[in-house]
């Protein structure tokens, strides 16, 4: 299929990818640094209710999700922003309510929240209705 002004994938699009793809490569990568770090352990221990193998388990998982909706929604796949989006707003309730350190969410949510929102401007929109038709 030839790339024409109509289905090309928005530039602010890539851009959300590419990040979400890096950080899910780093995310893990961090779990490696800190794996045996005490004071480390010790501030996540003190950070959230969840034990430190469920923080892990979430870090992995979030990054599994990252990386694959990131993928999708790069081909255009309208399910991968629907995926990505669903999950981004259940890891946000379950952080929050776990979180010992609410007031330290706050910068994550924002971020999130004009993140998702850009997933849906009218040209992101397009893109994924032309991608999908």
């Amino acid at each position: 299929m030839e790339e024409t002004a109509e289905n090309k994938r928005p530039i602010l699009l890539t851009i959300i990818c590419v990040l979400i793809i890096i950080g899910a490569i780093l995310a893990p990568l961090s779990i490696y640094a800190v794996m045996n770090n005490p004071i480390a352990m010790d501030v996540m221990e003190k950070a959230s209710q969840l034990s430190i193998s469920i923080q892990y388990a979430m870090i992995v998982l979030g990054s599994i999700v990252g990386l694959a909706t990131a993928v999708g929604m790069l081909k255009g796949i309208k399910l991968a922003r629907t995926f990505y989006v669903a999950y981004s707003v259940l890891a946000l309730i379950v952080s929050f309510a776990a979180s010992n350190m609410k007031q330290s969410l706050i910068v994550t949510i924002l971020i999130t929240i004009v993140v998702l929102g850009l997933l849906y401007l009218p040209n992101i929109n397009r893109y994924f209705d032309r991608a999908n038709a």
